[in-house]
């Protein structure tokens, strides 16, 4: 799996023929061993109904939906989106952890690959944090842990929380893009 958000706080917009357009740049390393995670929030539907109909009606509760990526990358890029900063908090090579974190707003579009599929999800609005502790195992990959809420957006000007796009066989191998 991998993951890119695009360069700036407005979201993207899909352009022709449904192609994802913007400055995309990629997360860099999610973990193999804790994959990405995808959750759901909220109560499930009640049955109402009344002494004389057990069912007059079901209930719709909101739902939020949120995903947690374990970042393989200890980058300037990967500690704004774990500490909540953004460019004032970089100096020269370093991260300043600010004071009063901030969520990154973004887009983010993941693609999961196998060696002749492709699955994509992509989300026009998130908010993004650090949502546990960072891993520093010596015998493992350091795992930076990021949870990006997904907010209500717009695709081709629909209201919406984001798109699927289903498997998909590859033109390539997954190979061809690992060399590329």
């Amino acid at each position: 799996m991998s993951a890119s958000l695009d360069g700036d706080d407005t979201g993207v917009e899909e352009g022709d023929k449904g192609k994802l357009t913007g400055a995309w740049k990629s997360v860099g390393n999610t973990s193999l061993e804790n994959g990405i995670e995808m959750s759901v929030e909220g109560d499930d539907p009640e049955v109402l109904g009344s002494w004389q109909v057990g069912a007059l009606a079901i209930t719709t509760p909101d739902k939020q939906y949120s995903l947690t990526m374990n970042l393989n990358d200890i980058t300037v890029d990967t500690m704004k989106l774990y500490y909540g900063g953004d460019d004032s908090n970089v100096e020269g090579e370093s991260f300043i952890i600010p004071a009063k974190p901030k969520p990154t707003k973004k887009a983010l579009f993941i693609i999961g690959l196998d060696d002749e599929n492709a699955v994509g999800w992509f989300y026009p609005n998130t908010s993004i944090i650090g949502s546990d502790a960072v891993t520093i195992d010596p015998s493992a990959l350091t795992e930076v842990p990021v949870k990006a809420q997904i907010l209500a957006g717009q695709i081709g000007g629909k209201d919406t929380m984001g798109r699927v796009y289903p498997k998909t066989k590859l033109a390539s191998t997954r190979a061809d893009f690992i060399t590329a």
